[in-house]
């Protein structure tokens, strides 16, 4: 029955995708303002600090009335300190500041057309300490290796965390150092469950869960996986090791990005389909996210894979 009912369901959305409709329709319950969407999560461990701003338009209005914003005027501050903000082009700008866990950063933007938008975050606390592994992946992946992490949960706070992946490999004969991180890929279930997710973030790829498992001995643990780096580098010898980053994260980077998730793992989403789902904001007046990350850093692990 199952295997028809899913036959059934696709059937049904390429019908839908191949009909066309050429009917008006309307969205009650909308105004006719555009918004501006805000993208901007500061961080601990990286400079600088890039945020976007574009426009929104309004589904109720047609769409030669858009106009892009104009007049722009950004406000941005910690704890009441006014952030410079350098303009990298028209939609993006870079905060060349080192933020500090505690921290409340606030967002306010305005522009001609669009309704003033504002939004506030808290740089969390990063982790005091924690332990992790890195060995071989117990799946059949030359190069697939998994990390544990085990750190400290307080139960009775809500706490979102995250991870990445540093590689550093040093070429013993020149001496010469490069850095990237590796692509993370969640553990599932025999369900299909896994209990982290991932992220694309700035180009690299992030773990991220929360502590809804059960916190044994007030410390919590978490699994993934990632692609190791492979050389073949003839005569040469590189050294190769990995450092594991235990990211805090705070409440609006989950929800933002488990909403993105959401959407983009399901049944549908090869067909570009998509279960309902709730799309995060928390930028007033506007859409969009602030978010923010802290850290907390491991020593380097020699690779096991050498």
């Amino acid at each position: 029955m199952m295997r028809y009912s899913i036959i059934f369901l696709l059937s049904s959305a390429i019908m839908l995708i191949s009909t066309s409709c050429e009917s008006e329709f309307e969205l009650k319950g909308m105004d006719d303002e555009d918004r501006l969407h805000i993208t901007f999560i500061p961080s601990t461990f990286m400079l600088p600090h890039e945020m976007a701003i574009t426009g929104a338009r309004s589904v109720n209005k047609p769409a030669q009335e858009y106009q892009s914003p104009s007049n722009l005027s950004i406000r941005l501050t910690a704890d009441g300190e006014e952030i410079a903000l350098e303009a990298k082009d028209q939609d993006h700008f870079l905060a060349h500041y080192e933020f500090i866990p505690g921290q409340i950063v606030r967002i306010e933007a305005s522009a001609d057309g669009f309704r003033p938008a504002y939004a506030e975050t808290v740089i969390p606390e990063p982790v005091k300490e924690f332990k992790t592994t890195i060995v071989k992946s117990d799946e059949d992946y030359n190069s697939r290796l998994k990390v544990t992490v085990e750190y400290p949960d307080n139960p009775e706070t809500k706490d979102m965390y995250g991870a990445l992946v540093v590689c550093e490999t040093v070429d013993t004969h020149t001496g010469t150092r490069f850095s990237e991180t590796g692509d993370i890929y969640p553990i599932y279930d025999d369900f299909g469950e896994t209990e982290c997710r991932t992220a694309s973030f700035n180009n690299f790829d992030i773990a991220y869960w929360n502590d809804s498992k059960e916190t044994s001995g007030g410390r919590q643990k978490m699994e993934f996986e990632f692609t190791g780096t492979v050389y073949d580098v003839g005569s040469h010898t590189v050294e190769i090791k990995y450092q594991v980053l235990l990211l805090k994260v705070s409440p609006e980077f989950y929800r933002y990005y488990n909403g993105q998730w959401d959407a983009d793992n399901n049944a549908l989403s090869f067909i570009g389909l998509s279960a309902p789902t709730f799309t995060y904001t928390n930028i007033m007046g506007g859409i969009g996210v602030l978010g923010s990350i802290s850290y907390a850093e491991s020593g380097w692990i020699a690779d096991p894979l050498d």
